[in-house]
């Protein structure tokens, strides 16, 4: 499920902050020079260069693929007859974070992350008729257990709107959740995720001017995603240039003062310079930030269950829940707490809420499964709703 990929890094645990400074910034960012590739090449790059991938074409095998799914049906006939044939084994895939393709390309290859089988499926749909959409998925952050580190991902799948109600076709649809924020993404926001993580793919596989031009072409599709910056900061910073990295992370921030990316390797770039005034104040902001993040709340109430700490769990999650209160992993975990804390009754109405949210018929028998630990007559009593 986790396709996209985004410059990983680290932060420092640092002391919570109540009013963290705000880091003064003396030099404007100059975004044209940083677009140039004067910086990291030594030249202005054109846009003749940049790559122009046919992420949507289809190849002659795909159209031949689907003239044997019962051409005389309905679009949305057909594009479920296609769904059904792919579940009975006809196509299989494997699933690779690093590796992002144009459509024509993961058909044959059968290999790719989410936006390979986004731009797959997406081509599919149409060329049966439907309306598909790239709809974006933003699954939380996931923090080490020391909360040293923190790992973001950003996700993408495929809706179609059928008669009967919306089918979100997805690389792993048992992990998928429909409670993560999300919204449709017009093909041009789509394809500049798929020049992004070219870039960052490109830029792992140690090729600086190929990561650019898709990066630079990333950023000219949509030049206000705030992680396209931190993408470019991090080819920038592993170039060994630091001074342009900086430029990037801080642009970053101008789109997004929240982007706990950038802020946390801007507080790794100031402290490698021995820069430490700011990158105190950077870390004092991913402190203050990170604090208020509902999924952080979540990490360490779980952290805090796992050791006993019942009642500084339930404080967290009551924060959490004030900010997403249709999550059902944390009605769940605040049922679990309850438990463990006498409140039966509030125990029983969180887990209710729980299995009522969940998004998927398989969210609620696994759930269900789970209750067996509190009892048969927990989960017979859940279940009476």
């Amino acid at each position: 499920m986790k396709g996209l990929v985004l410059v990983l890094l680290c932060c420092a645990l640092l002391s919570g902050c109540a009013n963290p400074r705000q880091p003064v910034i003396q030099e404007p960012v100059d975004a044209g020079y940083l677009l140039s590739g004067e910086a990291l090449l030594g030249r202005e790059v054109t846009s003749a260069e940049l790559p122009a991938d046919p992420v949507l074409q289809l190849s002659p095998e795909m159209r031949g693929f689907l003239d044997t799914i019962s051409p005389d049906a309905s679009p949305h006939t057909r594009l479920n007859r296609l769904l059904r044939t792919w579940g009975r084994g006809r196509f299989n895939m494997q699933y690779d974070a690093s590796q992002t393709f144009p459509a024509s390309e993961t058909f044959d290859s059968r290999v790719g992350n989410c936006m390979s089988f986004a731009n797959m499926m997406v081509a599919l749909s149409r060329e049966l008729g439907t309306n598909a959409y790239y709809n974006f998925v933003e699954v939380p952050p996931t923090w080490g257990q020391d909360d040293r580190s923190f790992v973001t991902y950003q996700h993408i799948n495929v809706v179609v709107e059928q008669p009967h109600g919306r089918r979100v076709m997805d690389f792993n649809l048992a992990a998928y959740d429909a409670t993560y924020p999300q919204w449709r993404l017009t093909d041009r926001e789509a394809f500049a995720y798929y020049y992004s993580n070219r870039g960052v793919e490109a830029m792992n596989r140690g090729q600086p001017e190929l990561a650019f031009l898709n990066m630079r072409k990333a950023l000219d599709l949509n030049p206000g995603n705030s992680y396209f910056w931190v993408n470019l900061g991090g080819l920038y910073s592993r170039s060994g240039k630091q001074g342009p990295a900086e430029q990037s992370y801080r642009q970053a921030l101008l789109i997004r003062p929240d982007n706990l990316l950038a802020m946390s390797n801007l507080e790794r770039l100031y402290r490698a310079q021995g820069r430490f005034a700011e990158a105190d104040a950077y870390a004092q902001m991913v402190v203050f930030h990170r604090q208020r993040n509902p999924f952080y709340l979540y990490h360490l109430a779980e952290q805090a269950f796992e050791a006993g700490d019942y009642r500084t769990a339930r404080s967290n999650l009551q924060r959490a829940l004030r900010k997403i209160p249709e999550d059902h992993r944390l009605h769940f975990l605040r049922g679990k707490v309850n438990h463990q804390l006498g409140r039966y009754d509030q125990a029983r109405e969180d887990f209710r809420t729980a299995v009522t949210l969940a998004d998927t018929d398989e969210s609620k028998q696994i759930y269900m499964q789970r209750l067996a630990e509190f009892g048969e007559q927990m989960r017979a009593e859940v279940a009476e709703q």
